[in-house]
């Protein structure tokens, strides 16, 4: 038991060690854009060797700039060509294809960081010229496919078949069928789609027509990052079935249907992902229809991206079902013989210096899954266990002689004491002694071995934990501090808000105190004014009679009676304007106390301050028109020389009398 064990464990050594080269991961920085907006950009990306990528954080003036350091299984800039990235990264997956494994091959990145042209590259030409310099993987993979088919003819039937989809907003379309919307179906762990359109394809002009197809039914829409923006994820399905012919010397053209066993036929899947890129709604500026696209292509995103940390991590559950696009890749994920071949697509610029970070992290995250799945062949455990096994092999080998030697014996034993029939029992009971013994001893060193284990665990369980309460006690200690510290500047803000408050209303009261000593004196000036007038009216009627009682009409002649009327027609002009005057004083001081009310009415009364504020604006208008009113009404006390009168008799002039006596 114990030597097959120790083989099984050596198989699973080799099995992962096989398994190493299962996940690759490429990076790719395109070059940089002739438009102003990258023109002028300093490079943040830059490739270190063919394995290691360099990206430069953009740093403030006066600040050193900070450095992030990647390593990934190739590192691709702008002067490795599509036909560079194909040889060196993605053959290998072609190779597994025909080889009878499942391929996926996906490019990520931000938009507008060059995943399609990886993919796809530029189309152009004729069908007979499909494949340019600038082809990318699509074209160039299928190219090798149908090499291989036509070197296989005589031996094995090769049948490709095509097709290709879209993930638009969350919806599975068939791109071959006019965007026909398609049903998941999961079968024993397998994503099926019935009524997906496939096409068999034995030429690049029929690929080169359907790819027309495909790519003017696609999603594409300009932002202000990309042009050409993808707005979905388009998935391209290349089934390959290779079976092997009956005959290889006969004709293929010739060949019938021959009863070929099913388990002789090789099927294998070669996907090629183009990911829509994460986008920033505020660099890309998109509204609207393409806002809600941004929405689900972030999310959808994010969802690979839970999946791929549920993997790193080993979590129980891995969230396949959050997309379409993470339930379209399960099998790419799970299956153990499947091979994965991420391109992480990046912006050399420094102003997507964020975007492009993130990528790389996520791809470090998928290239970690095969550190945390493989485990590499140690030499000195690989010694150890031959050395055991030729141990093992030795004591099974002592074994087996003690027990021909021991049957031999007991043989012997048998023969001389055949008169003792409980000779046999006695050894066969030591026997069942000393392997019970041998039970026992074996148990304990088992369950002495155990409760190290869990002595060794426990203690780093609890150093573990110890650790990360210390650390949490700091992290308290100094979230009490800023806390007594904020309650500290809270305080003194207070304190300086109730004393800001104090002196507006001692402020305040001041100007109350002013304002009602201005009224006072305004009522005084305003009961003197009265009383001097009443004064020069008492005055004038006492003059008047007494220049009646002493008027003689016949002495006064016609000039004497002009001087009088010119006399009393200025003290009717100096009162009328006296009068007009106040009634002016008395309207403009009634409009400023109306204008003060209504703004202090409209203005909102949030808190005491504002209150505070407007009665201060209010005695601060009142104190200046209260000095002008005093400063106009002495004016007009001065200017009026004669008061007005009750009733004022005319004058007789000679050889008649007054009107009304």
């Amino acid at each position: 038991v114990s030597t097959q064990s120790t083989w099984e464990q050596l198989l699973d050594s080799r099995r992962d060690v096989m398994a190493e080269k299962r996940i690759r991961v490429a990076c790719r920085t395109r070059p940089r854009l002739q438009k102003a907006a990258e023109r002028y950009e300093a490079e943040c990306c830059r490739k270190s060797d063919e394995s290691t990528l360099v990206i430069t954080q953009p740093a403030e003036e006066g600040e050193k700039p900070k450095q992030h350091v990647f390593s990934f299984d190739h590192v691709f800039d702008e002067t490795d060509s599509q036909r560079d990235i194909y040889n060196d990264a993605a053959m290998d997956m072609i190779d597994s294809c025909l080889d009878g494994f499942n391929a996926t091959i996906l490019a990520y990145g931000q938009t507008g960081s060059g995943k399609t042209f990886t993919v796809l590259g530029e189309v152009q030409g004729t069908a007979a010229t499909v494949v340019t310099p600038q082809s990318g993987l699509f074209l160039r993979s299928l190219t090798d496919l149908f090499n291989y088919k036509d070197r296989s003819r005589r031996t094995l039937d090769v049948q490709i078949n095509l097709s290709i989809l879209e993930i638009y907003v969350d919806e599975v379309r068939d791109l071959l069928n006019k965007k026909q919307k398609l049903t998941l179906r999961e079968v024993d762990d397998e994503v099926h789609m019935p009524n997906l359109t496939t096409f068999e394809v034995d030429s690049l002009s029929a690929v080169y027509n359907f790819y027309k197809i495909a790519n003017a039914e696609r999603s594409v829409s300009q932002t202000d990052m990309n042009d050409q923006s993808s707005r979905s994820h388009a998935v391209f399905f290349v089934d390959v079935s290779q079976t092997p012919r009956a005959n290889p010397d006969a004709n293929p053209l010739a060949q019938g249907d021959q009863s070929t066993s099913p388990m002789q036929v090789k099927k294998s899947r070669l996907c090629l992902v183009d990911l829509a890129g994460s986008e920033r709604v505020k660099r890309s500026g998109v509204e609207g229809k393409a806002m809600t696209e941004a929405q689900a292509i972030n999310k959808s995103l994010s969802a690979l991206g839970n999946v791929v940390n549920g993997l790193y991590l080993e979590s129980k559950h891995v969230p396949y079902r959050d997309s379409k696009l993470t339930r379209l890749l399960r099998s790419s994920f799970v299956d153990p013989a499947s091979k994965i071949l991420l391109i992480t697509n990046l912006s050399p610029t420094g102003a997507s210096f964020g975007e492009s970070l993130s990528s790389l992290r996520f791809a470090d995250r998928v290239k970690g899954l095969k550190a945390g799945a493989v485990a590499m062949l140690d030499p000195a455990a690989e010694q150890e266990y031959l050395s055991k096994l030729k141990l093992c092999e030795e004591l099974a080998c002592d074994l087996r002689i003690a027990a021909v030697s021991c049957d031999y014996r007991i043989h012997m034993a048998t023969r001389r004491n055949r008169g003792q029939p409980n000779y046999i029992k006695t050894c066969i009971s030591e026997y069942q002694k000393k392997v019970a013994a041998d039970e026992a001893e074996k148990k304990s060193k088992e369950e002495s071995e155990l409760q190290d284990m869990i002595k060794t665990g426990t203690l780093e369980v609890i150093n573990a934990w110890r650790k990360k309460n210390e650390d949490m006690k700091q992290q308290l200690a100094d979230a009490c501090e800023e806390n007594e510290r904020c309650q500290a500047a809270l305080a003194t803000c207070q304190s300086d808000k109730e004393k800001a408050i104090e002196d507006k209303m001692n402020e305040a009261r001041r100007k109350k105190k002013d304002r009602r000593n201005a009224e006072e004196k305004i009522d005084k000036i305003k009961l003197a004014l009265e009383k001097a007038g009443t004064d020069a009216v008492q005055a004038e009627e006492a003059l008047r009679t007494k220049e009646s009682e002493n008027f003689d009409p016949e002495e006064f002649d016609q000039e004497g009676w002009a001087k009088l009327n010119e006399k009393w027609r200025r003290q009717d002009e100096c009162v009328q304007r006296a009068e007009h005057f106040i009634k002016l004083l008395k309207d403009y001081r009634k409009s400023q106390f109306d204008w003060l009310q209504r703004k202090v009415e409209m203005q909102p009364k949030v808190n005491r301050i504002n209150s505070f504020k407007y009665e201060v604006s209010y005695n601060e208008v009142a104190e200046v028109v209260t000095d002008v009113l005093d400063f106009m009404i002495g004016a007009a006390v001065c200017k009026v020389r004669a008061p007005k009168f009750a009733s004022k008799p005319s004058p007789q002039k000679p050889g008649g009398r007054a009107s009304g006596g």
